[in-house]
């Protein structure tokens, strides 16, 4: 059995999260407020602190550093986790593909608001996945903001159903952390601060 630690969207407060030992840690995006390389450069050495053999992590659209200019010197600072960006590694023998993008907020990092640029990258999701690992949750599923709107993305929903990966772990939508059962997939927002960014919510369990 293999022990999943799932978090994301801390914010620049990761040094105050309380992580669980396991063997694989998995961050789901937005670990800055603007995609600042400082904070980027802290959380990195803050993951070389991480007992866990494996740290996997995929952006999220406030880490505009991935995005930008400074995208190649980011990649270069991120030192001690492995980067997945509409790409997918295998550890454990745990098959697992992340992406950033959203569907909405078209001014931050990683907006594909476009769903013909959507479908572009939800082709490249292999079928048969252990973890699907996103920023945005699907449409309907952990995805209520506070204004009772569900903004997760409606073209993911279609991907996961056809594509059927095991677990879908994302983040982004603060204020509707928590766990949700499919037919086939299990579904966790894991973030970590709530709709107004303080820090509420403990990493993620997960034995697979």
């Amino acid at each position: 059995m293999t022990k999943i630690i799932a978090t994301s969207d801390t914010h620049g407060l990761h040094r105050d999260l309380d992580v669980p030992d396991g063997d694989i840690f998995l961050y789901a995006g937005d670990f800055s407020m603007l995609g600042e390389l400082k904070i980027l450069a802290d959380f990195n050495e803050w993951l070389g602190q991480l007992p866990h053999k494996h740290k996997i992590m995929i952006a999220g659209n406030h880490d505009r550093c991935f995005e930008n200019k400074n995208k190649d010197v980011a990649r270069k600072l991120l030192t001690n986790a492995t980067y997945l960006e509409n790409t997918g590694c295998e550890v454990d023998g745990i098959n697992i593909w992340g992406s950033p993008i959203t569907s909405t907020l078209s001014f931050w990092a990683f907006a594909y608001t476009e769903e013909s640029e959507r479908y572009k990258v939800w082709d490249q999701m292999p079928e048969n996945l252990d973890i699907l690992l996103t920023h945005t949750p699907p449409n309907g599923i952990l995805d209520n903001t506070v204004s009772d709107e569900n903004v997760g993305d409606r073209l993911l929903n279609s991907y996961i159903a056809k594509n059927k990966p095991k677990y879908n772990i994302f983040g982004h939508i603060h204020e509707s952390y928590g766990y949700k059962e499919g037919n086939f997939t299990k579904f966790y927002n894991v973030a970590a601060v709530n709709e107004v960014y303080l820090l509420q919510n403990p990493p993620v369990v997960i034995n697979i």
